[in-house]
């Protein structure tokens, strides 16, 4: 039987406490459902585990993980499954051990007996798929599931910057994790489940900004851009951070309007050239230009309440109060904000109560008094 040695099961343990402390949004695939939480399983857990599955004996590996490691809960696709939740499999699975769920009816095992005992295998067939061997141990489907989910954050998180204050060794292993998947890498999950490498290279680009070597970084945008469905978009988008780590606001200006000018400019992309446009423009004081580029960023975001306010505070240090208040209303108006069930007036100030207390914490109490004033107008 094929087993993993209990340093490595240690090394893994690790990884996955680092993973948890940092995936706090729970973007990698799965963590939604269990949330990184975990259950250890008794003694009396692992003997009913072994008779409900028939298991003459089980695995040290999986026994050691559920029981004295983590425990069942967090792990791969929808988390690692509690044995006494499932039910035996049978015909060639007979006596396997259950440990994912992927849905769609999709699932992994862990045989217990024959000469494929301690090694993985994937269940398809409720797609009309095969029964196959994927990994030759338990500690290798968790590891590769815990680089995968490295990779995985790290393109969810660093796509458009790197967070301040996030702990080096995990940032290393992440960015390992990248490397690795650009380079190519021949892995069962990874072949059942690609990840983008047009947003694995922007994500090494952002690391490499953050190391401050520009040239590499121009390197991992130019290939995120050769790997996009949005090419043009995505150059400009890497001209844009590269011109913002240079503080050349003209060259942002110019990157960001060349985007924007783009053949295949998806929704998400168009925002943030419209952003940068917004910015650059900032930088330059060009402030009406500056004002328009900020409407054309709210309008695009109609549900995003903060890039709507951005606005309207704009709007109110340039004394423009019915436009800020008619961008408020409008706001209220589609409950963006604001409980949709309440009335008017109680929408307006959930919409707005924080810019009012924020406008008369800056001594701009007569501003405040003018929007409050024109949001009361019929």
């Amino acid at each position: 039987m094929s087993e993993t040695p209990r340093d490595l099961l240690d090394d893994l343990f690790q990884r996955l406490r680092a993973l948890a402390a940092h995936d706090r949004g729970l973007r990698v695939f799965g963590a939604s459902q269990h949330r990184y939480q975990v259950f250890a399983l008794s003694p009396q857990d692992l003997e009913a585990a072994r008779v409900r599955h028939g298991v003459q004996s089980l695995p040290a590996d999986w026994a050691w993980w559920v029981s004295q490691g983590p425990g069942v809960g967090a792990g791969p696709f929808y988390g690692l499954r509690h044995p006494g939740d499932v039910e035996p499999a049978t015909d060639a699975l007979a006596g396997a051990l259950p440990l994912s769920d992927h849905g769609c009816g999709y699932a992994d095992w862990l045989l217990t007996a024959g000469p494929d005992a301690g090694r993985v295998i994937v269940d398809l067939r409720e797609g009309g798929g095969p029964i196959q061997v994927i990994y030759d141990s338990f500690g290798a489907w968790l590891d590769a599931w815990l680089w995968r989910s490295a990779a995985e954050w790290g393109i969810e998180t660093l796509e458009v910057g790197v967070p301040e204050e996030l702990d080096a060794g995990f940032l290393s292993a992440v960015r390992e994790a990248l490397e690795r998947l650009v380079a190519g890498t021949e892995d069962p999950l990874l072949g059942m489940y690609p990840l983008p490498l047009d947003k694995a290279h922007g994500a090494l680009g952002s690391l490499h900004l953050a190391a401050g070597d520009l040239a590499a970084a121009a390197r991992a945008f130019d290939a995120a851009a050769a790997t996009s469905r949005e090419p043009e978009a995505w150059a400009a988008l890497g001209r844009c951070r590269l011109a913002v780590a240079r503080g050349a606001p003209e060259e942002r200006l110019a990157a960001a309007e060349e985007g924007l000018r783009a053949p295949q400019l998806w929704w998400i992309t168009k925002g943030r050239l419209l952003a940068h446009r917004a910015a650059a423009l900032e930088d330059l004081s060009r402030w009406d230009e500056a004002v328009q580029a900020r409407e054309e960023v709210a309008d695009h975001h109609p549900a995003d309440v903060q890039k709507n306010l951005d606005l309207v505070w704009i709007r109110m240090l340039r004394r423009e109060t019915h436009l800020a208040a008619a961008r408020v209303r409008a706001l209220a108006e589609r409950g963006v904000g604001c409980d949709p069930a309440a009335a008017m007036p109680e929408r307006l100030q959930q919409v707005a109560g924080g810019l009012l207390r924020a406008l008369r914490d800056q001594q701009l109490a007569d501003r405040a008094d003018a929007l409050q004033a024109a949001l009361g107008e019929t």
